[in-house]
């Protein structure tokens, strides 16, 4: 029987803030998937539910977490250079989710965060 794991979804609120522990680093189908447990922070947790959205995609109910609950957060480009090299396990971290920024290169849109190990 599995055990659903609570998902961080930072891209509901710019500014949004978590902190907590990270336990396990493990590659995932896109990005690497970051284990953490959670301290404080104002993230939207949601866990997956069996129902699947017009383009496939798990649809996600929220959920309350309380501290030292596991989460997860499914990494992207950006998290992966930031969380999968910065930081170690076990090490206590901040992230701030900071918006929809261009890269002035393309000017292409990316999910942007702020990452500090405390």
């Amino acid at each position: 029987n599995l055990v659903k794991t609570p998902v961080l979804h930072f891209q509901k609120k710019v500014g949004s803030t978590f902190i907590g522990v990270l336990k396990n680093k493990k590659p995932g189908k896109i990005g690497q998937i970051f284990e953490f447990t959670i301290e404080d922070g104002d993230v939207a947790t949601e866990l997956p539910t069996d129902q699947k959205d017009e383009k496939g995609n798990t649809v996600y109910a929220e959920c309350n977490v309380d501290p030292g609950a596991l989460v997860a957060l499914f990494g992207n480009t950006q998290l992966d250079d930031k969380i999968g090299v910065q930081v170690n396990i076990g090490e206590r971290v901040k992230i701030v989710y900071k918006g929809l920024v261009p890269n002035p290169r393309t000017k292409r849109k990316f999910n942007d965060y702020h990452v500090e190990v405390l």
